[in-house]
């Protein structure tokens, strides 16, 4: 008996012929609850449910097809993919066999999201695919251009350097004012949505590419991202990341919205396993707070704001509400974390007496220049933009060993190759399980010798806030299956 569900697959959209009560079912299998709904006013008055739908009765994102477990008819209008003879090595060595199924299996399905965690080689793998399509024919067969998105700097010099020296591509370049394109082009995200917006020519080789390949893809959640990738009409599309969401979450579905489903994954414990990322030791120090200290610090903040609200009409007052919490967080985390002199005492300490490379990871400016001050020989680096020369002599220097401390913030949780790390200090007391797998695997880096990293983190006590945080990084260091030891003394380390 045939469906009364008929499904139209496109590269981007996918278009529904059905009942009423159908699109109804269909509806239900394409939502998910907002996670922060309980922060949203029309929420809070009863003016939405919280459900983000994604079927608007008519299309969907073409990634979310495989949620779809209702019977149903497809018409694919997609373009035939290629048909793969040899995966392309890069130049000097051979893929790694999870590398050479990850190319294989994805042109195969023709999009979806690698999940492979740091140290993996997601470039090699998506440098991989390209030069394939290319070698089995993709510019003649669909004559149309491949992009690669990238969100940093650092990232994209890595990228451009590695197509053209291990794979001998010839890439042209979407970056700042800069515009060279060729069949091959490797853009910054913001660089080519501001050009999407103004440049007609950009805007419809966007939407005719024939590929386009999302480096950190976790970032696709982001409106410079979806702008893109919604009016992309790419027959090939694929994701690559270290982090990715679960399936049925909020994060998990808007990744794989425009991208589809995740089909490889290679977490840390494989490449320990495989030894291809070192082993980690995680040592915990428990550090305990003043709880009346910081329930003081949050008193102030709610009496502040109360007074500033008073003197507010309703709607302003609604807004100012709204931030009492993250007006806690920040008051608690620069009383507990930022400006801890025992906290900060212990982790110079740690850098003292510790052999070899450190590399202390922070959350804040006003933290990483605090720790610069007090640690003799350290530098320190983040993300400003006025400060790229300073922080490609860092990396550079503490490759070669010249520069035994680096204090850095989240510049490094993505894409950075700094591979000589022997110490890893956590400073910034945060949650983000993204930024924490990222972190570590710029420890779990191979090195020569004894393959072994110390990570050290802290167990902040004293405020529900950064207990729960701390407790968050617990939890993800247990499912990560690392070795994980409380430390009360560190002078016997």
């Amino acid at each position: 008996m045939a469906s009364s569900i008929v499904i139209t697959r496109g590269n981007t959209w996918d278009y529904v012929k059905c009942s009423s009560y159908d699109r109804t079912r269909l509806r239900t299998c394409l939502s998910i609850p907002h996670p922060n709904a309980r922060h949203i006013t029309s929420v809070k008055k009863h003016r939405w449910d919280w459900v983000i739908r994604y079927f608007n009765g008519k299309r969907y994102p073409s990634g979310l097809y495989d949620y779809i477990d209702i019977n149903h008819e497809v018409v694919d209008t997609r373009e035939p993919l290629l048909k793969i003879v040899d995966v392309a090595q890069p130049l000097g060595s051979t893929l790694r066999p999870y590398q050479e199924r990850a190319v294989l299996k994805g042109l195969l399905r023709g999009g979806g999201i690698v999940d492979v965690a740091t140290n993996g080689g997601k470039t090699v793998i998506f440098g991989s695919m390209i030069k394939t399509l290319l070698d089995n024919g993709f510019e003649a067969l669909f004559n149309r251009p491949i992009f690669i998105i990238i969100h940093r700097k650092e990232i994209f010099d890595q990228i451009v350097k590695s197509l053209t020296g291990f794979y001998g591509i010839d890439v042209g370049i979407i970056q700042a004012t800069n515009k060279a394109i060729k069949f091959v082009n490797v853009c910054m995200v913001k660089t080519l949505f501001n050009m999407m917006n103004g440049d007609s020519e950009i805007l419809e080789m966007v939407k005719g590419a024939g590929a386009i390949f999302v480096d950190e893809a976790h970032h696709a959640m982001a409106k410079t991202y979806q702008s893109i990738l919604s009016v992309c009409g790419a027959r090939y599309r694929f994701g690559f990341s270290g982090s990715v969401p679960e399936k049925d979450t909020f994060a998990g579905m808007e990744m794989r919205k425009f991208l589809g489903a995740r089909f490889i994954r290679i977490s840390n414990s494989e490449l320990i396993s495989m030894g291809l990322s070192a082993l980690p030791t995680i040592y915990v120090i428990p550090i305990y707070n003043d709880v009346d200290i910081l329930n003081d610090v949050e008193k102030q903040v709610h009496a502040k704001l109360s007074r500033e609200a008073r003197e507010l009409p309703p709607k302003q007052r609604e807004l100012l509400e709204r931030r009492v919490w993250a007006a806690v967080f920040r008051a608690v985390y620069d009383k507990a974390i930022v400006n801890n002199v025992v906290r900060n005492n212990k982790i110079a300490l740690l850098t003292k007496n510790a052999r070899g490379s450190v590399l202390i990871v922070v959350d804040s400016i006003a933290h990483g220049e605090l720790l610069n001050k007090q640690i003799d020989g350290s530098v320190f680096v983040s993300g400003q933009p006025d400060k790229a020369d300073i922080r490609e002599k860092a990396f550079a220097d503490f490759a070669n060993g010249t520069q035994r401390v680096l204090i850095a913030t989240n510049i490094v949780d993505e894409g950075i190759d700094i591979r000589k790390i022997n110490i890893l200090i956590f400073a910034g007391g945060r949650k983000s399980r993204r930024q924490y797998i990222q972190r570590i695997g710029r420890g779990l880096r191979k090195k020569e010798g004894e393959n072994v990293v110390q990570i050290f983190d802290f167990f902040d006590y004293g405020h529900r806030i950064i207990k729960r945080h701390s407790e968050k990084r617990m939890a993800l260091y247990k499912k990560e299956q690392f070795n994980v030891e409380e430390v009360y003394d560190i002078r016997r380390l």
